[in-house]
């Protein structure tokens, strides 16, 4: 795929250069509807009987295994209910180990996470998501405010259960940002995967996200809205365009800060270019060769695009006044307080090859990985 970035693959320059698609397609699927004990289903409102618990596993990623799915890391547990065929998990729960606050009472609740606010209603499937952020425009030089708003309908209506809200646990999680939720059938449970899982203490990020996908209503209709001034979410490949589940296809989380340097590389440069991919979903990262299971793209903070003249804009803008970047492997970290970009890193690219652009965001993460 010329033109292709490298993902924020942590690899070596022999193996830089556009990526092929190498891996069998994964089968992903929303969580399994069979129950996994008795009880018996409780209606909609106050449950009247005790449902079947189902362990759920929040876990951060260390690696993907060997039959493709990611390999848990920094987990913690927690019990969901199987209430009519779909698991639930208490809106508290998810939100301490997602670093969300949750508010509301009565008959509607919300969880904000990372400038993202998800609105639940009880006895209803509907759910409500907002996020707002502002952009400077570095060639227009005034700043831009963004609200998006849309609907969506989770598979299960959010219920009361002992006077605690509990949402379903697929849309949830991925409304607020997480990477993917699974059902494991060998571990008999339900596993969500999110970059800011640390034990029962988040990660810390300051970025504020657009986040969106096939949980939310018309969602295909947004492949022309504008998040940015120059940037659009379909058409200019800021979306998953490949993954091999259609539960998945067109994911969406990207930061606003992302956008930002997006703006700035091509203010810097004069250049109109359209993204070759920013977000990607768990199975199209997988399915690229040499690329990092850690990827920058899947935590919505990098973007591939252009040719060896943003490349090379960028690396000057990093260098600053130095002789070169910093030189962390296989890629350059800013050293230039007064940097036009905003580029925490940009990867490294071998001479007399071909040559793009693949830029990343803060937070970034230490030699072992840490960071969400």
């Amino acid at each position: 795929m010329a033109g292709a970035g490298a993902g924020g693959a942590r690899r070596n320059r022999r193996t830089a250069g556009a990526w092929r698609v190498v891996a069998p397609a994964l089968a992903f699927f929303l969580l399994a509807t069979a129950p996994l004990g008795g009880g018996e289903a409780c209606g909609p409102g106050t449950a009247r009987a005790a449902p079947p618990r189902v362990p759920v596993l929040f876990a951060n990623i260390s690696r993907a295994g060997s039959d493709g799915w990611p390999v848990p890391r920094h987990a913690v547990s927690a019990t969901g209910l199987r209430v009519d065929g779909e698991i639930m998990v208490k809106l508290q729960d998810l939100a301490q180990v997602l670093g969300a606050k949750v508010e509301g009472s009565g008959r509607m609740y919300q969880a904000s996470r990372n400038g993202q606010t998800v609105r639940f209603y009880v006895d209803s499937p509907a759910i409500h998501y907002t996020t707002s952020y502002t952009i400077t425009d570095p060639v227009g030089g005034r700043s831009i405010d963004y609200t998006h708003s849309w609907d969506g309908r989770a598979e299960a209506p959010t219920r009361l259960i002992d006077g605690q809200p509990w949402v379903s646990l697929n849309t949830a999680a991925l409304a607020l940002g997480a990477l993917l939720v699974r059902y494991n059938p060998r571990a008999r449970r339900a596993e969500v995967y999110d970059w800011r899982v640390f034990y029962t203490r988040p990660l810390s990020d300051p970025n504020i996200y657009v986040t969106g996908g096939p949980w939310l209503d018309s969602w295909e209709a947004n492949a022309a809205l504008n998040v940015s001034p120059n940037f659009r979410i379909g058409l200019d490949n800021l979306w998953d365009s490949g993954a091999t589940d259609p539960s998945y296809l067109h994911q969406l989380k990207i930061s606003a800060s992302t956008l930002q340097s997006m703006e700035n590389v091509l203010a810097l440069t004069g250049i109109y270019f359209t993204p070759t991919n920013a977000f990607r979903s768990w199975s199209y990262n997988q399915e690229l060769e040499g690329s990092w299971s850690r990827s920058y793209h899947m935590r919505g903070r990098a973007f591939d695009g252009g040719n060896g003249d943003l490349y090379r804009a960028a690396y000057a803008d990093l260098r600053g006044k130095s002789r070169q970047p910093i030189d962390a492997e296989s890629f350059w970290q800013t050293r230039n307080p007064r940097s036009r970009t905003g580029l925490y890193e940009i990867e490294k690219m071998p001479v007399g090859e071909s040559v793009w652009l693949h830029g990343q965001r803060e937070p970034g993460t230490d030699v072992a990985n840490y960071g969400p």
